[in-house]
């Protein structure tokens, strides 16, 4: 058994709680359970035990140093030593200078010595370059101009812990890059460990650097192309009037989902604001998550707090499936999972006039398989190995009803609706083989889509095929921003 999931059975079985180790004497009820667990380690599990115990947040003001004898009737020396002696300040004073508070010096003084020590002691740089192939000016330097407003091309929008997230141009390397700040205050380093998990599996934007200067992290990333899927719930789906084609492509959309959560559950981690916004539809007709601000590493959880996070993320996707496949978009998490809880899915049908019948029986059938894994009763057996979220029999019934090759061509005749002034114009600037164009087609040969308000729209033309088959993988590679 592996030195973590010792650690775990012990934690679960001592029922080390809070409440315990905030009793007067440091002892509870269930130490001397505790301690017979604990003698059942091997001396390097028994290490590897204290220093979880040492290094977890087991209660929120302070941590708690382990010692233990080395006999059976050894006693459990829990010592309380409050972490927190600045908790009355405001979040904004993280990393600045501050008066001492009357009565608190020795206090506040060895707080901020031991942060001053632990950075000395292990010699630690302020940040790291994460691509070594890209050289870059030093990020000091970035710090300057992005404080002076130097360099900056446009704003990209906003985190939900960041300040503006801007294009900016890199002196060095004379790369656009996006930059994002975040107070350290606001910071959360599972932010950084989920990116990059993601980044190397190519299922985020790549992050090049992260650093801290003064009271703010720096972040510099790839500006990625394409559009939020909420944009194209909102603006793109109701122009594929081919229900089928709509259809397919939300399912295709549902698979990139569930590749990333798969990746980010097999690595413990949840993102925990996933929505349509998070999601961007990229160069490749792929799925991109961003925005990690709030994600969570699943170790640091206890098991109720653990489920209700899967479940939060399970039903993210479900909404972002949902809306793309009918047009209906649940108002927030909580409405969806009102509903999905009830099992009753045929309530939702005055708001799917735009699929039919067989349609909604596809989508629900869809929805309750994704919920039934998130569901209280659902946990490992021998028909379940995977446990709660595992949703790895969803996807292999999405790919059943898509096949690899079925994939590719829908994304490609999505991308002639989603992407229009790249192909479109493509397809009316260059003569199209196998079959003569109609006279609607000729007509328009040359003009400008973007300028022409009676320009009929290609998916109304009878000739579709024909600009489907102008879009090349070269193409879909080379997709940019607009």
């Amino acid at each position: 058994m592996a030195d973590s999931d010792v650690i775990m059975r012990n934690v679960d079985e001592a029922n080390l709680s809070s409440k315990m180790l905030d009793s007067s004497d440091g002892r509870g009820e269930s130490v001397d359970d505790f301690i017979k667990q604990y003698h059942r380690l091997s001396t390097d599990e028994q290490k590897v035990f204290q220093n979880y115990l040492q290094h977890m947040s087991l209660i929120d003001a302070g941590k708690v140093q382990v010692n233990v004898g080395n006999s059976e009737d050894s006693q459990l020396n829990l010592k309380w030593q409050n972490t927190k002696p600045f908790a009355a300040l405001p979040p904004e004073a993280a990393n600045t200078v501050k008066r001492v508070d009357k009565g608190k010096r020795d206090e506040q003084l060895e707080a901020v010595l031991e942060g001053i020590e632990f950075i000395h002691k292990r010699k630690l740089p302020r940040g790291l370059i994460l691509n070594k192939d890209n050289p870059m000016q030093s990020p000091v330097t970035i710090k300057q101009e992005v404080e002076g407003c130097g360099k900056m091309v446009e704003v990209l929008g906003k985190g939900n812990s960041a300040g503006e997230i801007t294009v900016f141009k890199d002196k060095k390397s004379e790369k656009k890059m996006a930059l994002k700040t975040i107070m350290i205050s606001q910071f959360n380093p599972d932010e950084i460990r989920l990116w990059v998990q993601l980044d190397g599996a190519d299922l985020a934007p790549e992050l090049y650097h992260f650093e801290l200067a003064g009271n703010k992290l720096y972040f510099t990333m790839e500006i990625m192309s394409g559009k939020d899927l909420q944009d194209v719930i909102d603006e793109d789906m109701w122009m594929i009037p081919d229900k089928r084609l709509a259809r397919d492509f939300s399912l295709c959309i549902l698979n990139d989902l569930l590749e990333i959560w798969e990746e980010m559950r097999s690595r413990d981690f949840v993102h925990a604001d996933m929505h349509a916004g998070n999601l961007r539809l990229e160069k490749t007709m792929k799925v991109k998550i961003f925005d990690f601000g709030r994600a969570r590493s699943l170790l640091k959880e206890e098991k109720s707090q653990t489920q209700r996070l899967i479940k939060n993320d399970i039903v993210g996707i479900i909404r972002v499936f949902c809306a793309l496949y009918s047009g209906y978009d649940f108002n927030n998490v909580f409405e969806a999972m009102k509903v999905l809880e009830a099992k009753n899915l045929k309530e939702l049908d005055e708001c799917m006039i735009r699929i039919s019948e067989d349609s909604r029986k596809e989508l629900y059938h869809i929805m309750n398989m994704l919920f039934d894994t998130v569901r209280a009763d659902n946990q490992a057996n021998d028909s379940n190995p995977g446990g709660f979220g595992d949703t790895k029999e969803i996807t292999k019934h999405v790919k059943s009803l898509l096949s690899s090759s079925d994939m590719t061509e829908i994304k490609k005749r999505a991308a002639v609706i989603l992407f229009p002034e790249r192909f479109q114009n493509k397809a009316e600037s260059e003569p199209v083989s196998k079959s003569p164009a109609k006279d609607s087609v000729d007509s328009r040969r040359g003009l400008q889509f973007k300028l022409d308000p009676d320009f009929d729209p290609i998916w109304n033309d009878p000739n579709m095929e024909e600009f489907v088959s102008n879009v090349t993988d070269i193409d879909l590679r080379e997709l940019d921003s607009f």
